[in-house]
């Protein structure tokens, strides 16, 4: 299962899969609290499921742009690949 709900969701919802016996991606951040994350990582060392947090790039301008566009009906998408690359110029 792959949560891509809003932020304040995604502790309750993993919890509630993990239950379920479902594995589960969760999109970051992973909850709004650091006793909400402790206890999905309890469910996770409980059921032994997989519970993953992924980074997406909802919030990236780009991303944003073609969103808006994709909604106003300027662009017709039938499949988008994206690829990031991140340079770094120094060892962090």
């Amino acid at each position: 299962m792959i949560l891509c709900t809003p932020t304040q969701m995604h502790a309750d919802q993993a919890i509630k899969a993990m239950n379920a016996g479902k594995h589960v991606e969760v999109e970051i951040p992973l909850s709004d609290s650091w006793p909400d994350a402790q206890a999905v990582m309890a469910k996770q060392a409980e059921t032994g499921l997989v519970c993953m947090v992924g980074h997406t790039r909802r919030f990236n301008p780009s991303h944003q742009f073609v969103h808006n566009r994709i909604k106003a009906g300027e662009f017709n998408i039938q499949q988008m690949d994206v690829q990031t690359y991140f340079f770094r110029r120094s060892n962090m």
